[in-house]
């Protein structure tokens, strides 16, 4: 999976588009920002008050997307159980 290809499979699954920020740092969201722009590395994490919370780096884009397309998918599925 390519991060541009990210947010159509998120919507696919019902995942809304203010739980989460591409490329961006985007307080209280999910995350995922390619850093460096010779060694490519990809960063997955929840921003919260400027920290990144859980932060994972993956060397590969699809295994940074696939992680990121599970993760805020499984958190989003255990909120939407609560209400």
């Amino acid at each position: 999976m390519k991060v541009e290809n990210l947010a159509k499979e998120l919507a696919n699954v019902g995942i809304p588009s203010n739980m989460y920020s591409i490329n961006t740092d985007k307080d209280e969201h999910y995350c995922i920002i390619q850093v460096g722009m010779l060694k490519k590395t990809w960063e997955v994490y929840y921003s919260q008050r400027g920290n990144k919370d859980d932060l994972f780096i993956f060397n590969d884009e699809n295994e940074a997307c696939e992680y990121f397309s599970k993760w805020i998918s499984g958190d989003y599925l255990k909120y939407i159980s609560r209400k």
